[in-house]
Order: C-alpha cells, then sequence, then structure tokens
C-alpha cells in the first residue's frame, strides 16, 4: 500500500467518455498490432459489461486484445469482447452485452447473472 495510491474514479459515461476512451481502445490496438474496432456501438456495451468502472473497461479492452491475438485475428472486434465475457462470466448470449440485442437492459449483478461459487467436496477424517 506504500507504493501507490488508490484512486477512486467516478463512473465512465458513454455519453461524456466514448471519444476519449476510443482513442485508447485503438492505442492499445496499434501497440498490439491490430486494427482497430469498428462497431459503433463498442464502446457503450463495453461500459456496461465493466459496471461502468473505469478499471474493469480497460481490463476487459487488455483482455479481448489477448483474445483477438490467440485466435490470429487482424482487428479487435465485439466478438473478442462477446468471447471473453463468455469465457468470465459463463453466460448464456441473452445476458452478454457484447451480443444481445437489449443489452442495456441486461442486470450484471444480479443474482442469476452471478454464478455460484464451487465447492468441493468435504472429505470425512480419518481418526
Amino acid at each position: 500500500m506504500r507504493r501507490f495510491t488508490v484512486q477512486n474514479l467516478p463512473p465512465v459515461d458513454a455519453a461524456t467518455d466514448t471519444d476519449n476512451f476510443l482513442q485508447v481502445i485503438n492505442a492499445y490496438c496499434r501497440h498490439a498490432g491490430l486494427d482497430e474496432p469498428v462497431e459503433p456501438d463498442l464502446v457503450p456495451r463495453l461500459f456496461h459489461a465493466g459496471r461502468y468502472r473505469f478499471g474493469r473497461s480497460i481490463e476487459t479492452v487488455i483482455d479481448s486484445i489477448e483474445v483477438a491475438l490467440n485466435a490470429g485475428a487482424s482487428r479487435l472486434s465485439l466478438e473478442h469482447f462477446a468471447d471473453l465475457h463468455f469465457m468470465k462470466e459463463g453466460c448464456s448470449r441473452a445476458e452478454n452485452p457484447f451480443v444481445a440485442r437489449e443489452w442495456s437492459h441486461i442486470d450484471l449483478d444480479a443474482p442469476e447473472a452471478v454464478p455460484e461459487p464451487r465447492r468441493g467436496a468435504r472429505r470425512r477424517r480419518v481418526a
């Protein structure tokens, strides 16, 4: 904790932050050797999937770039974000904000959207 300061940033907002965030995404893409995404609704979907948190949104971009690179893609696309979301959240297509038509109505923190923690079988103690 001595080496860094925690910053509580305000929620990201598609109405005010899309252009700046696209510049960040495009810079990451150039650095990774990928063409920039072309989907016009990527950033609002990304913000929703990231629960409107800057850090989660950045992490999702970086991880989606990794998905694109592992797939041998030449361009980062909404599909890479959707694949990542499927892997992380284990959700259906209807619950994936990168795929669903009514993505803005998805409650990502609803109890059915949060996977149950896995519990291992209890071992009997042998005396």
